[in-house]
């Protein structure tokens, strides 16, 4: 039969298998990446394991079946990470699939992906461990480099191409799978407010806005002026002939990069010393000026030292003051505003624009100006004039494009200053108004984004701000921000109360795709918070170390915080609730003027109080006495949560103190009653563990049972609402009112609300034991024998199916049957009960009064022999002295009566009377 049953199993194992179909692999090689594929399961059931192979180290993950053409290509594998591949037999009918690696650093990095639902495994090397592999993306189709353009673009081009080249960019083909980015969508009935009110406790990075870049000044420096000089035969002319020379060196917008000669810039500085000595009022003294000027200025691009650029400076505005080329003073004079404005020096900048309109009021430059001036006043705190120049620049007619960016520029000034409001209205207005543009000015779609993040935390504009990122990511896969947008999706997420796979998803491919970026540091911190639950104390460190390197050298605000609380979160969820609290803690009193010292606060006492709870769960209430001791002065002053209150009743009624458990619930109660249907009340359930009212009620009807008071017992009891109890609670509640009705000389009702709770249960049946051992016990006492007996009988099918009734419970279940057979004269019963209860329990518990019992009952029956046989191994146990003697004296009785009879038998007188008619 046992055959049979194992057999069908692996028969239904094997069809659910081959229903399921085979899996499918996919290998690629990439830069610096093996990527195998496995896709053709909605879940994967997978085990990775390595270990070492001779010389070899090994890795190898156990998948369902394989198809042949993927074995083929598994074994045919070439791989400058892989040596070979080997399929073996693994269990559970799976292929296992083992990876002999080339080298010891040979790394394999495994992960699943979603909608599709693929498991890929990536093998790298691990040459700098501090450096993530995340970066080595599978991109089936390589990104084309972007030359850099010579001549402006208009300034919405920038989507295009990042502005920085340090951060990678991310291939499109990466979600051919998923254009629509499903997996980072939430469906309305997804949406929890619980999760939204709590995310009120946790801290976010504030990333920085995107802005539409300000390149004019590349633009002219990319159309530099050609300066010449014509030929004549005299020294004077072929000595600045030759300066010309070498202030063209390496300077030649049409040379290569490998074809550009190295500058002169010293020997042209040189020369040109000596060329004014030899010739002080030289003729060509305008043009050597700009060149030199030029030539300051190129040297401080290079080497940033602020004498060269105070040199070019001082030599720019001395051509400007000067009678000269009208064209060259016009670009002079904006590229030494840009300047300064490239430098921060935005009033130095703002003054030179000013004087440029002046001296070129109708100049095609001046809407640009303007917009520059704009920018300035903005960063000098002086929004107000600053948006009112652009709406100047948007309202003119001639401004052409120009007035398109001035439009889309409101929107990020508000932005910067974290206006969010008044950037979403900015943005909303200016999309409709020009909405062919919209696709040029990225700026737009992200910051929306960013300010709907930041502005509240209601539902509907959390959900908007996701959808928005999600756009951000679809339309703009390339743009440097995409990094931001995608971390946040995560966040957003979690905010929204999705599951932590789909979260925790969104963070990993966040530090897959953008290794190197500040939002991929900030989810490696989130992810660490995930893994410190499973991780080793050592690999904690080692994780706690490079983000400290990540933080060291990253721009963002308030990553110290941040990093604390993510790693006294993992602590926490790992129940190590003393490491959590050393993290916050110290962070608190280390960094008193931080901005987030509430948020510590709240997370300690959060922390303190599931310290309290742990203690109070494990039966440990002296520990819970001693954390709320330790703490109550300093961290759980004023703090006004009512789970802690709660939490020292408990403990007060764990240690049988009661009228301080009473005095603390009833103070807990009086707190529910008065934030009952409040805002206040719904906040609370989100950030403490409250109580019911009808719990509490509970909790003090069983104090008073234990203090004897009855009355007061039952004055809660009435105040529960017996619907709303769970399980334990609905079981709580009936066993103390038939206690307070029994004693109460109420019998009937204690029976009634017994028998009414077992005969409409409908959760686990071995959660009734002992409300079916206390209903039989009163049904005995007021002599309901076959009811009480039918009880028992219940409760003893219960155990025999499910085997999972306590065996104290049990032993008193055959106990009380024995009793209540003998009083019903149904001797058979009682015996079963005694000798099923002995075969049981007698091996691990003292039952000698029962084997005392049922000998007794063989002993009333007269069958004596069965009596004594029971009895016997009464006499060989010293603790069973008191019984084995009874037993003895029970079997001398009857010896002395069976002798006694044979004795008067004997006796003529007392020969029993002949019958008549017999012979004497």
């Amino acid at each position: 039969m046992l055959r049979t049953f194992v057999l069908l199993i692996f028969c239904a194992t094997s069809l659910e298998t081959f229903a399921q179909g085979t899996v499918h692999v996919f290998l690629e090689e990439m830069k610096d990446v093996t990527h195998v594929e496995f896709a053709g399961r909605e879940t994967w059931n997978y085990k990775l394991d390595s270990g070492v192979n001779g010389k070899y180290k090994t890795l190898s993950i156990e998948v369902d079946k394989v198809d042949p053409k993927s074995i083929v290509l598994l074994k045919t594998l070439r791989s400058p990470f892989v040596e070979k591949v080997e399929i073996q037999n693994g269990t559970d009918l799976k292929d296992k699939i083992v990876f002999f690696l080339k080298s010891q650093d040979v790394q394999g990095f495994d992960y699943i992906t979603d909608q599709p639902s693929k498991l890929v495994l990536d093998f790298y090397q691990d040459v700098d461990k501090s450096k993530m592999i995340a970066n080595k993306l599978p991109d089936k189709k390589k990104v084309a480099v972007v030359s850099k353009k010579v001549n402006r673009k208009p300034a919405g081009d920038f989507i295009l191409q990042p502005s920085s080249t340090s951060a990678p960019v991310a291939p499109t083909n990466l979600d051919g799978d998923d254009p629509d980015y499903k997996r980072f969508q939430i469906a309305d009935y997804e949406i929890k407010d619980s999760s939204i009110i709590a995310s009120k406790l946790n801290l976010y990075i504030h990333y920085p806005m995107m802005q539409v870049p300000v390149e004019d000044l590349q633009a002219l420096l990319e159309a530099a002026p050609q300066y010449e000089i014509e030929k004549t035969n005299s020294d004077e002319n072929k000595k600045a002939r030759l300066l010309l020379t070498l202030f063209n060196k390496g300077r030649s917008a049409n040379e290569s990069s490998h074809t550009k000669e190295r500058s002169r810039d010293a020997v042209f500085l040189t020369a040109l010393e000596l060329f004014r000595k030899e010739y002080p009022n030289s003729q060509y003294q305008e043009q050597l000026l700009y060149m030199e000027a030029d030539t300051y200025y190129g040297l401080w691009q290079k080497q940033k030292r602020p004498i060269d650029f105070e040199t070019a400076m001082n030599l720019y505005t001395k051509l400007l003051l000067s009678p000269g080329n009208p064209t060259l003073q016009d670009r002079i004079m904006r590229l030494v505003a840009y300047s300064y404005f490239t430098k921060d020096d935005y009033m130095s900048a703002f003054t030179m624009f000013e004087k440029y309109l002046k001296r070129y009021p109708e100049s095609q430059s001046q809407y640009r100006v303007k917009i520059a001036m704009a920018l300035c006043l903005a960063r000098l705190n002086n929004l107000a004039d600053a948006v009112k120049i652009l709406n100047q620049v948007e309202e003119n007619k001639k401004s052409g494009l120009s007035g398109v960016e001035a439009a889309y520029r409101k929107g990020d000034l508000y932005a910067v200053v974290r206006d969010y409001q008044k950037a979403i209205s900015e943005y909303d207005n200016v999309i409709k108004k020009y909405s062919k543009e919209s696709s040029q000015y990225p700026n737009a779609l992200y910051n929306t984004a960013e300010s709907r993040f930041w502005l509240n935390r209601d539902k509907e504009n959390l959900k908007r701000s996701l959808n928005d990122y999600v756009e951000f990511i679809k339309k703009y896969p390339k743009n440097e921000h995409v990094s931001y947008a995608m971390e946040r999706v995560g966040e957003l997420l979690e905010i929204l109360g999705a599951s932590e796979k789909k979260f925790n998803g969104a963070f990993i491919e966040t530090i897959y795709r953008y290794g190197e970026t500040e939002a991929a540091g900030v989810a490696k911190i989130r992810l660490l918070r995930a893994r410190i639950p499973s991780m080793k104390e050592k690999e904690i460190n080692d994780e706690i170390a490079s983000i400290n390197k990540f933080i060291q050298t990253s721009q963002l605000e308030k990553l110290k915080e941040f990093k604390t609380i993510m790693i006294a979160d993992g602590y926490y969820s790992r129940k190590n609730y003393d490491e959590s609290l050393k993290y916050l803690i110290s962070f608190y009193q280390e960094n008193p003027l931080s901005n987030y010292l509430d948020v510590f606060k709240k997370r300690i006492v959060q922390t303190i109080k599931d310290q309290m709870a742990y203690a109070v769960q494990s039966d440990d209430y002296l520990k819970a006495f001693q954390i709320y001791g330790k703490n109550s002065s300093v961290w759980l002053k004023d703090s006004n949560r009512i789970d802690v209150e709660y939490l020292l009743g408990r403990a007060f009624e764990e240690a049988a103190v009661p009228d301080e458990a009473i005095k603390k619930y009833q103070e807990v109660l009086n707190k529910l009653y008065s934030i009952r249907g409040s805002q206040e009340e719904r906040e609370r359930k989100v950030f403490e563990a409250l109580p019911t009212t009808d719990e509490v009620h509970l909790n003090l009807a069983s104090m008073f049972v234990f203090k004897g008071d009855y009355g007061k017992a039952l004055d809660n009891l009435k105040e529960v609402q017996e619907k709303n109890l769970t399980d334990d609670e609905r079981i709580l509640f009936v066993s103390l009112s038939s206690s307070v009705y029994e004693k109460l000389n109420q019998p009937e009702l204690a029976i009634s609300n017994l028998n009414k709770l077992v005969s409409t249960w409908r959760g686990q049946p071995v959660k009734l034991s002992e409300v079916y051992l206390r209903l039989a016990h009163l049904q005995y006492k007021n002599n309901l024998l076959e009811a009480s007996l039918q009880s028992l009988n219940q409760l003893l099918d219960i155990s025999r199916d499910t085997k999972t009734i306590a065996d104290e419970t049990e032993i008193k279940a055959f106990e009380l049957k024995a009793q209540v057979a003998e009083k019903l004269k149904k001797l058979d019963v009682a015996l079963d009960a005694y000798n099923m209860l002995l075969e049981k329990y007698e091996d691990s518990h003292s039952l000698y009064s029962d084997r005392y019992k049922l000998g007794e009952i063989y002993f009333n029956k007269g069958e004596v022999k069965e009596a004594e046989k029971v009895w016997s191994p009464l006499q060989d146990k010293p603790e069973a002295k008191i019984w084995s003697q009874l037993a003895q004296e029970n079997l001398k009785d009857s010896l002395w009566k069976d002798e006694y009879k044979k004795y008067m038998g004997r006796i003529p007188a007392m020969a029993p009377e002949q019958k008549k008619g017999d012979k004497k």
